[in-house]
């Protein structure tokens, strides 16, 4: 079993990456891709057993917490028509094309090696003007 706790929610998205994620979906609905939300957030425990296998590299994931909402500003999703597969078939057509699609609504899809990955390096959501 793995430790900690990890959720697979839009609300544990922050708003900002929540937005894009939403308009993803409905790109990702109007080309019939079907897919899996594999994880939203995750607490620190979580994130300690991942680099421990190497399922991850950093301590500074964006699935945990994140401020100034202390919600997620990354989300792991996968097709599932390849989740069925050998490696979930990581030379598939349908992994570009859904990064393809994520860039395009402004998320960040980078990392070769983690395929299901799109995040945002930073809170985007409008600040509020202080009165002082």
């Amino acid at each position: 079993m793995i430790p900690g706790k990890a959720w697979s929610t839009p609300s544990k998205l922050c708003p900002c990456i929540r937005d894009k994620f939403f308009q993803l979906e409905a790109r990702l609905q109007e080309l019939n891709i079907a897919y899996k939300v594999l994880e939203t957030m995750r607490d620190v425990e979580r994130q300690i057993y991942y680099v421990n296998i190497g399922t991850s590299k950093t301590m500074n994931s964006k699935h945990l917490p994140q401020a100034p909402k202390e919600l997620s500003l990354a989300v792991d999703l996968a097709p599932v028509e390849y989740m069925k597969l050998k490696h979930w078939n990581p030379n598939g057509i349908l992994w570009e094309t859904i990064r393809h699609h994520s860039r395009e609504v402004g998320m960040i899809c980078n990392i070769p090696w983690d395929k299901p990955h799109h995040q945002l390096n930073k809170c985007e959501c409008p600040k509020k003007e202080s009165n002082g």
